[in-house]
């Protein structure tokens, strides 16, 4: 019994680790962590479609491209850019300074790190944990982990509660692709310097546009690809 709960645990675990391990391997011995993202990401993607939808069964069609459902992610990246931003720079007390959008940096933090991320914690950690935890349960491990993964309380506090809401739109929309595009944009704001010097009514439109856009994902059905 012991013995097949942990093969179970090491089936589901076992690609979030490698994931982490090469992560740090290269950016410790080899490459900047922007440059290590961007080189994982094909070999990630490969694996991913290759392996990991070989197994899937049929499930929900994806909601298709149109102007409602451009606006509900467009309003949903304002959202989490919005309230986080002033969530952090509230508590930390200071305003982070800008750092320069070069391309490798827009590539390796707005591109690839989201895809890489969606694929391993919304895709492959959260498909293999439902059949042992559910779907509620998959949702919280992998939004955990995803917290986990990052650097500083507060910073881990956020990532698991934004992760969160990257699975909510997983399953909302059925489709990963959906995720990937939010977290892209959430990444992409970040560059955005202006973003944290907004009057505060401003910040108070983000967390109601969040809190809506949550609202209104909750009661979907749940059922996930």
């Amino acid at each position: 019994m012991t013995s097949e709960c942990f093969k179970k645990w090491g089936f589901v675990l076992l690609p979030v680790v490698l994931f982490l391990l090469t992560q740090r391997l290269l950016t410790t011995v080899l490459f900047p962590e922007v440059v290590t993202s961007c080189i994982v990401m094909p070999f990630i993607v490969l694996w991913y479609w290759r392996k990991e939808r070989e197994n899937s069964v049929s499930r929900p069609a994806a909601d298709r491209p149109g102007f409602h459902l451009f606006l509900s992610l467009l309003f949903l990246i304002l959202g989490i850019s919005l309230t986080s931003s002033f969530i952090l720079a509230r508590i930390r007390g200071t305003i982070s300074a800008p750092q320069p959008p070069s391309v490798v940096r827009i590539l390796g933090i707005a591109i690839a790190g989201p895809i890489n991320e969606e694929l391993i914690y919304r895709g492959v950690l959260f498909k293999r944990s439902q059949d042992i935890l559910g779907t509620t349960g998959a949702l919280l491990l992998s939004s955990l982990l995803f917290g986990v993964s990052h650097a500083g309380l507060l910073e881990i506090i956020l990532s698991m509660a934004v992760g969160l809401i990257f699975g909510l739109v997983r399953l909302r929309y059925h489709c990963l692709r959906h995720a990937i595009l939010v977290h892209i944009g959430v990444n992409l704001l970040s560059f955005c310097n202006v973003i944290e010097h907004l009057p505060l009514p401003i910040y108070i439109l983000g967390f109601l546009l969040l809190a809506i856009s949550i609202g209104m994902m909750i009661p979907a059905n749940f059922k996930t690809p």
